[in-house]
């Protein structure tokens, strides 16, 4: 059985300049940085855990990559609000603790 990858367009880098994923899909991606699982992330931003797939999914065609750590790692590296959002996420996540 031939699993195909997903056919992929552009640069990461320029698909990041024109911030392509949408806020959803960037709620998704911080949340899994921060190490929810997908479960968590669908009760956190109430919808199903299949949305969640999805978004993730979606995200990572757009920004031309093929998981969750390299979405993260790009976004780290070319977005400087990203990697706020992640930190004030982990500071929100260790103080309900």
């Amino acid at each position: 059985m031939d699993i195909e990858k997903p056919e992929r367009t552009g640069s990461s880098t320029a698909a990041i300049k024109g911030n392509p994923i949408t806020p959803r899909e960037r709620e998704a991606l911080i949340l899994t940085a921060v190490g929810l699982n997908c479960r968590q992330i669908a009760d956190k931003m109430k919808i199903a855990n299949q949305t969640v797939k999805n978004h993730r999914s979606n995200a990572y065609i757009k920004l031309d990559v093929y998981s969750a750590f390299h979405a993260i790692a790009l976004l780290m590296v070319t977005d400087q609000g990203f990697y706020d959002e992640v930190k004030r996420s982990l500071e929100d996540e260790s103080s309900d603790e």
